[in-house]
């Protein structure tokens, strides 16, 4: 049959109908027989018409529900729904779907391309029109959501309410209208097999089936603690981290108290366009870049099973990173890290928090190739771009990236950075060096030049004095070493005196530590002292110490200790007289230090008085 002869053949069966069911005779017979014949198939199992047995309670009680409601229909209530019944059919027939669904000949991409929401409309006004079908239709729905809650082993509590006709009306009215879509946005070629236009389509049937009176909230939570159980079991089989089956199973679980449905997967299917548009364009397939999953999360931050689940993702991201840290052996202190998560509560736009951090992530991701990553993240170079990209997210006002996580973040290096072990045991303030240095880090105005002074402590070697002042000169203006500079000299200092064997020097030299705040010049000053350091005043005579002493004596770190040395050297030099007299002119020569203009001259005086023989 064609769709034509059907178009010929629907209005001759409506005429036949309506003559048949016009007639009287007819009319009477059907009144008096269909109450009779149903009330003793329902009352005589012995009787000899037998309800058919489908095989299950649920669908046999079906059966006679509906046939309860309907024995009571006239011949012409029967009558009047038969033009609604044909009228039907030429809908189906008028957009070519009627002989292909008697043919059970239906293809997707056909329906697809022929159902519209006009059509579902009609087909609804003239279903719910009949009174057969309003009487069918709540108790199939009905028993149909009792059989499959069956099929699964879920309880189903039965709702003592009931739809008016005009709920009905609406209720199914909706369902053929979401249908339209659901079955317009099926797409084989999908894993999901819905496209993203579909999704709000079915949040839409979920809400109407969730919010009516066909299901009570206590089938509602049997339904969902199932599928609930259900999906958890699979999670439980994919290959993932702890922490993220944890947030896996949190997000399902939230499923349960979504408040609706239609907006819920309205944003899921905007997210899930997003993923797919990247794929496309890229020629991948399930795969994802920095960007989309920004945009991704843009999609589904006002989703209820985000916002509920947000403390729990924050935990578990939280825990994998500490553990990933651990594995992997970064330099990275992780007490902070879950206070740094706490500012994904605060983002408003995560698109602008990508294009704030994008330097930043690509930067990430290119240290991230390194076969060592906590070697090259140490990395003058490195730490500067880091940085400049902090800088900038800063500057672009990223929330996940702004000033205070960054300083935490700056915080969690510090405190596992492997200072040298020149320095790594300094006080400063009764504190530990990293401590002040984790302290300094709130101080930062910028993290380009205050993380590039962090690869020259890292490189600082305090054997040599020359390059150790070079380096100190350079960092000075820090504000992560604001405070840390001078007990760094200090512990240098006393470092370089305890290698020396001479105690009468070794005091004084140890005395020069309290002039470390003096300093203006740290190359300078620890030129000056590695020059003190190098006499040996047990083989240098007294001239060529004076010499050196003339050399450091602008020294604003060595300062009055070149007096120190002199009565030292005075005294050692005069220990061999014994004459009182003698004793008195040397102390007399002592106090004449501050006058001094040449050590070099003044030495070689007291060398000619030292070799006097005052015996002779």
């Amino acid at each position: 049959i064609t769709q034509e002869q059907m178009n010929e053949l629907l209005p001759v069966i409506q005429n036949m109908s309506d003559k048949v069911l016009a007639s009287g005779i007819v009319a009477s017979l059907y009144n008096q027989l269909a109450p009779y014949l149903i009330d003793n198939m329902l009352s005589n199992p012995d009787y000899f018409i037998k309800l058919p047995d489908l095989n299950n309670d649920i669908l046999n009680a079906a059966l006679r529900a509906y046939l309860v409601e309907v024995k009571d229909i006239s011949a012409s209530e029967l009558r009047s729904d038969v033009p609604h019944l044909i009228n039907v059919a030429k809908q189906l027939n008028d957009v070519g779907l009627l002989v292909p669904i008697i043919k059970n000949d239906l293809k997707l991409k056909y329906v697809q391309d022929n159902i519209n929401k006009n059509l579902a409309s009609g087909i609804n006004d003239d279903l719910m029109s009949m009174k057969t079908v309003s009487k069918l239709l709540p108790i199939a729905i009905s028993s149909g959501i009792e059989y499959g809650c069956q099929q699964i082993d879920v309880e189903y509590v039965k709702s003592d309410e009931k739809l008016t006709n005009e709920e009905f009306k609406n209720f199914f009215g909706n369902l053929l209208s979401d249908a339209v879509d659901i079955v317009k946005g099926i797409d084989e070629d999908l894993d999901l097999k819905l496209s993203t236009q579909c999704f709000k389509s079915v949040g839409d049937v979920l809400d109407s089936v969730k919010n009516s009176k066909l299901l009570t909230s206590q089938t509602y939570q049997n339904l969902v603690d199932y599928a609930t159980d259900k999906a958890n079991a699979e999670v439980d089989k994919m290959k993932l981290d702890d922490e993220f089956k944890t947030i896996a199973k949190s997000l399902i679980r939230s499923v349960g108290t979504i408040p609706s449905f239609k907006t819920e997967l309205e944003n899921l299917g905007n997210a899930y366009q997003n993923f797919l548009n990247y794929n496309t364009e890229n020629g991948t397939k399930n795969d994802i870049d920095a960007k989309t999953a920004f945009d991704i999360l843009d999609n589904i931050k006002t989703c209820h099973i985000y916002q509920s689940n947000l403390d729990a993702i924050i935990e578990n991201a939280n825990n994998f990173a500490v553990r990933y840290v651990a594995e992997n052996d970064l330099p990275l202190e992780t007490t902070n890290f879950k206070t740094i998560l706490e500012k994904l509560k605060l983002v408003i736009s995560f698109s602008n928090e990508f294009n704030a951090m994008n330097d930043t992530i690509e930067f990430v991701k290119k240290l991230s190739k390194s076969s060592n990553m906590s070697d090259e993240i140490m990395k003058e170079e490195n730490l500067k771009a880091l940085g400049k990209n902090l800088d900038n997210a800063i500057a672009k006002g990223s929330v996940l990236l702004g000033k205070e996580n960054c300083q935490l973040a700056i915080q969690a290096v510090v405190a596992k950075v492997e200072l040298p072990n020149d320095i790594k045991d300094v006080s400063v303030n009764g504190k530990p060096i990293v401590e002040a240095l984790k302290e300094n880090v709130n101080k930062i105005s910028s993290f380009e030049s205050e993380l590039s002074i962090v690869s020259k402590l890292l490189d600082l070697d305090t054997s040599n004095l020359a390059q150790t002042g070079k380096t100190l000169d350079e960092v000075k203006t820090s504000a992560l070493l604001d405070g840390v500079i001078s007990p760094v000299v200090a512990y240098v200092i006393d470092k370089k005196a305890n290698e020396l064997t001479d105690q009468d020097v070794k005091n004084i030299v140890l005395k020069i530590k309290d002039n470390v705040d003096a300093i203006e010049s740290y190359e300078t000053e620890f030129g000056y002292m590695d020059k003190l350091l190098g006499i040996d005043f047990d083989n240098t005579g007294l001239s060529q110490i004076g010499k050196t002493l003339d050399e450091v004596k602008n020294s604003k770190l060595i300062g009055g200790a070149i007096d120190d040395i002199i009565i030292l050297e005075t005294d050692r030099e005069t220990e061999k007289y014994d004459d009182e007299d003698v004793k008195a002119i040397v102390e007399k020569v002592k106090k004449n230090i501050d006058q001094i203009d040449s050590y070099e001259t003044e030495f070689e005086y007291l060398q000619k008085f030292v070799d006097l023989d005052f015996d002779t």
